[in-house]
């Protein structure tokens, strides 16, 4: 099976909160660069990033090191929507990297929140069968009866 992995990212998400509960941008660019070191350095997977807050060019270095495995996606989810909703933002980010990946010869997608790194994602994968459409994240948070999305992998397509 044909694995790829599209990051999702806000790098600038202060400007789309209305308090300052979230990260400030520095910090959430050197956690993504962090992250995004291990995905290239432990995998041999390609990478696409979507980028939501206009900051795509923070990722110019690794794209100039890895032009084969790894392609950015930025725009301004602020210019598209007047939401704070996460779920919103992370929506019209999935439509914009389909917009790309549509184009792209893969089987799957893993999609992954990019403050994380998942280690032996290789292995793991190696396990996954074609007739499967969706694999979902199986760590939950019990205590507030909820299912997180930090990852998940889909079926690029399927046959109807």
């Amino acid at each position: 099976m044909n694995w790829c992995v599209l990051l999702t990212m806000a790098i600038d998400c202060i400007k789309y909160a209305d308090n300052d509960s979230h990260n400030h941008k520095e910090e959430r660019e050197l956690l993504y660069k962090n992250q995004l070191r291990l995905w290239l350095a432990e995998t041999n997977l390609h990478i696409f990033i979507v980028e939501s807050t206009g900051n795509s060019n923070t990722f110019d270095e690794f794209v100039k090191e890895y032009p084969e495995r790894l392609i950015v996606i930025g725009f301004s989810a602020k210019e598209l929507t007047n939401s704070y909703s996460s779920s919103e933002l992370e929506l019209l980010s999935l439509k914009e990297a389909m917009k790309v990946l549509n184009n792209e010869n893969f089987d799957y997608i893993l999609k992954v929140t990019g403050r994380y790194y998942l280690p032996h994602v290789e292995y793991s994968l190696k396990f996954a069968t074609n007739d499967v459409d969706i694999y979902k994240q199986h760590h939950c948070n019990p205590k507030i009866n909820w299912q997180n999305t930090e990852y998940y992998g889909i079926k690029k397509a399927r046959n109807c």
